[in-house]
């Protein structure tokens, strides 16, 4: 059964006794809530995943108010993870965000058997996959919102998770995370497609997330080849250009946007080789999206 099939006020109740499990592909999550924004949201942006009736999660993760005083003045949350709480309190407005980051947080922190980078990454229509690894502010969830929705396939878009033997991308599809400027500009372009509300004053300044498109979470558990390595930065007024990394400085690049090449050891070193010998690596100044998507589709990447 998907989230959507089923009754909003029978989720609620699983929701907040602990008893809704979803398969996201790459890890399974049991989801404990009762705050409100929380469960709207989730009915929201994961309408499409399946639910799964298991005992055993990789993950167990709830996000609530705290039980004292704070509950009346100026409320806070919690997320907790199997009963441990990696992150100071935020407001209770911030509490599907919060959420958010801290389902990356159980994946980047426990997962050592794929390297993980921060990066957007995306597959053609050939199933090839191109990743773009960036920094916060260089337009990346925007330019993988833009493409997530123009016919590309989405495969996440805060977290690349690459397979060490097969050096194949595994999916783990989430809701795009969008920021600031880029919230009202994608809505612009997708009207139709659900949101949720804009919560503002966050470290990352004002922040809403952009439900996935539906073929995307359909092909949930589909790894894909990779293409090429693309490394964005938004300009404004910019013409595109377009710089071919020397093996040398891909390397580089691709070390200084991994979560976890150096806890790999030598496994980590090796596919971070693996990746900037073998594959194109680019560097891309742009401003226009759909310029940028011409090139990606088009681009000879020998």
């Amino acid at each position: 059964m998907l989230l959507h099939n089923l009754d909003y006020q029978l989720y609620q109740q699983h929701l907040k006794e602990g008893s809704l499990a979803l398969d996201l592909g790459l890890a399974n999550f049991r989801l404990q809530s009762a705050v409100p924004s929380v469960a709207t949201n989730i009915y929201k942006t994961y309408a499409d995943y399946p639910i799964i009736e298991t005992e055993f999660c990789d993950f167990q993760v709830n996000i609530n108010c705290p039980t004292n005083l704070r509950r009346f003045y100026r409320p806070q949350v919690n997320f907790y993870s199997d009963n441990y709480r990696p992150f100071i309190p935020l407001p209770k407005a911030q509490a599907y965000p919060m959420l958010e980051w801290g389902m990356n947080w159980c994946v980047s922190s426990s997962e050592y058997n794929y390297l993980s980078l921060h990066a957007g990454v995306l597959a053609d229509q050939n199933n090839q996959a191109i990743i773009f690894p960036a920094p916060p502010g260089s337009g990346k969830s925007t330019l993988t919102a833009f493409l997530a929705y123009s016919g590309w396939r989405l495969l996440s878009d805060e977290m690349t998770i690459i397979d060490l033997d097969s050096c194949h991308v595994l999916p783990f599809v989430r809701p795009i995370c969008l920021k600031n400027n880029s919230i009202p500009l994608v809505k612009s372009w997708f009207p139709d497609v659900q949101f949720t509300a804009t919560v503002s004053d966050t470290s990352k300044g004002d922040v809403a997330h952009f439900r996935p498109p539906t073929a995307s979470v359909k092909n949930h558990k589909l790894p894909a080849g990779i293409k090429a390595i693309v490394f964005p930065r938004y300009a404004s007024g910019s013409p595109l250009k377009i710089f071919k990394l020397t093996k040398t400085e891909a390397f580089k690049a691709l070390a200084e946007n991994s979560f976890n090449h150096n806890v790999l050891g030598i496994d980590g070193f090796n596919i971070l080789v693996q990746l900037s010998e073998n594959t194109p690596c680019f560097e891309i100044e742009y401003q226009d999206l759909p310029e940028v998507e011409q090139f990606l589709a088009e681009g000879d990447f020998n």
